[in-house]
């Protein structure tokens, strides 16, 4: 039938063999300060330290591989075919709960594109966004349907499905766009082309970059990670890696919809889609040239509330869904891998959490010296508190190539900020002072919504944009215990934040480990910033102070490569 897909291996035979050679060159330093006297039990913590580092230089890596075909152009640039001779149906889906953007809704219908119409799937619960819908629908009434649903059934994958099997029927191709998201013009006449390049393209993904309309100062002071986001790692995945389907913005075959029996009725339907599609022999396309734009998070707990839906969408897909494609020998091993890094990475705040108390809690208490801080004052000495102090044998570690490998480590996801530093200067500071809170505080978000997975084997949907009280919850079954409920918003959740940043802010003193102080000021800060507000003149000085530990623990670090100490390894690991 279609031609077998072939990627270049490349970029993922490159990172793994650099990881190798890394692993091959620091482990055996690394063992080497573990002599015969230390117990099976700090032989044991020991060796899972390592093994996170050796978890974390490989991501470090992986973030570094995608910014070479970035730095070095040598992505390859496909033709775009000629327009065919006529235009196929298409049936734009604008899917909305309780979210609806008139502006976006607008650019659905004012397409130059001459066979189509518009679809709104409305699954909102909130009658005032349906009576504003509806009265845009009287509005465009040739150009417009809406379709609603009784018992919202599957989440969006179940409002897609439905109006694709019972509405929007008779149509080659179909476009999925969400509530916040504005498509230009052009959008179905420059993507319907693609499909020519291959048979075995089954949908094509636009780019994105972010709303520059925005009026919310949150998404104003971090929208702009969204340019690098679809700049840096999606281009390199039509070469070598796997085309994700983001859930919007692309255009989809109806033929093979209906082959692969729709799409999957979880909470990451999007990426459940395109791996089931490439088992059948397909592939997706990811288009450059064509820009949507979407918001991002208009506050703190929607952003957080997204990314809860992230982490437990990537459970709900391992457990499902991974498998087959897996084992499946039409899909390559770099897809393999790239579907595989890719729904991990939002395990690594929660990774992250474990690794942080392993080694600047347990780790100096089992190999460090102990000793009390004093100061002394008119001729006496004042004891303040115990300190730990790493063993003479480990300063051995800290060489020129560890330096290194732990700014890899540290800074690889940021580097893509550092191409527009000099062009854009004080957008890209401010983004990356700004970040740290957001960004951070996301470890306990991260853990709880892989707990809470983990106990009730259930992923929530939850719509962003959604600011009614149906929009924080969202079950499969409508029911709701109290695991169900333990959300990114919960106030429990706000009070383990305050509560574990104050213990990581005495570890950081225990361990005079300034960089540890990163960690602890942006959960403690959290709460605050869910409770006052991202506007909060207060709050906003405060959120930039995270940042400036981190330069003071590299500043410390740089100091101890001199043979003086003061040392964190990757990222708030131990002091020497």
């Amino acid at each position: 039938m279609e031609q077998e897909i072939r990627k270049n291996n490349f970029m993922y035979a490159g990172i793994i063999f650099s990881w190798l050679i890394c692993l091959g060159h620091f482990n055996p330093k690394l063992f080497s300060v573990l002599g015969g006297s230390e117990s099976l039990t700090t032989k044991s913590v020991y060796i899972i330290f390592i093994f996170f580092l050796n978890f974390f230089w490989l991501y470090g890596i992986f973030h570094l591989f995608f910014l070479l075909p970035k730095i070095l152009s040598f992505s390859k640039k496909y033709p775009v075919a000629e327009n065919p001779v006529h235009s196929p149906s298409v049936a734009i889906l604008y899917t909305t709960r309780n979210d609806f953007q008139e502006k976006a809704a607008l650019s659905c219908i004012n397409q130059s594109y001459s066979n189509f119409h518009v679809y709104i799937l409305d699954d909102s619960t909130d009658d005032t966004y349906k009576a504003i819908i509806d009265q845009f629908h009287y509005s465009h009434l040739a150009q417009t349907t809406i379709i609603r649903r009784r018992d919202r059934s599957g989440f969006k994958a179940g409002n897609l499905n439905n109006a694709l099997r019972h509405h929007a029927i008779r149509y080659e191709y179909f476009a999925v766009i969400d509530a916040d998201e504005v498509i230009p013009s052009d959008f179905l006449e420059k993507l319907v082309p693609y499909f020519n390049l291959e048979k075995n393209i089954a949908f094509v993904q636009a780019h994105h970059e972010q709303n520059p309309h925005q009026p919310s100062k949150f998404a104003q002071d971090l929208a702009l990670g969204i340019n690098f986001h679809w700049d840096v790692y999606q281009p390199p995945r039509n070469d070598y890696g796997f085309v994700i389907f983001y859930g919007h913005g692309a255009l989809i075959r109806r033929d093979v919809w209906e082959k692969v029996g729709g799409f999957p009725e979880i909470v990451s339907e999007d990426l459940a889609f395109a791996t089931r599609i490439r088992q059948f022999g397909y592939r997706g396309y990811f288009v450059r040239e064509v820009t949507c734009y979407e918001d991002f998070p208009e506050t703190y707990q929607q952003f957080r509330k997204r990314h809860e839906k992230w982490v437990k969408g990537a459970c709900e897909y391992l457990h499902h869904e991974f498998l087959p494609f897996l084992l499946s020998k039409r899909v390559t091993l770099p897809e393999k891998l790239d579907v595989l890094f890719s729904s991990f990475s939002l395990f690594i705040p929660a990774v992250f959490l474990i690794y942080i108390f392993i080694a600047n809690a347990v780790l100096p208490i089992l190999l460090a010296e102990k000793h009390t801080l004093s100061i002394s004052l008119f001729g006496h000495s004042i004891e303040l508190m115990p300190a730990y102090f790493m063993e003479p044998r480990f300063k051995n570690l800290w060489t020129l190539d560890f330096y290194l490998i732990t700014l890899i480590g540290m800074f690889s996801p940021i580097f893509c900020y550092f191409g527009k530093i000099f062009s854009h200067p004080q957008k890209i500071i401010k983004l990356l002072f700004k970040s740290a809170v957001p960004y951070i505080s996301l470890i306990l978000v991260s853990t709880c919504g892989i707990l809470t997975y983990l106990l009730t084997r259930k992923a929530v949907f939850l719509t962003t944009g959604d600011k009614t009280a149906s929009g924080s919850l969202l079950l499969q079954n409508g029911r709701s215990g109290f695991w169900e409920s333990l959300n990114s918003n919960h106030s429990l959740v706000f009070h383990l934040e305050w509560a574990l940043g104050l213990l990581l802010t005495y570890f950081s003193l225990m361990t005079m480990n300034f960089a540890l102080l990163t960690v602890a000021s942006c959960l403690i800060l959290s709460p605050l910033v869910a409770h006052y507000g991202w506007e909060n003149r207060a709050i906003s000085f405060f959120i930039s102070l995270p940042l400036l530990f981190v330069l003071l623990a590299f500043g410390s670090m740089g100091i101890g490569f001199l043979g003086i100490q003061g040392l964190s390894l990757f990222f708030l690991a131990l002091h020497f």
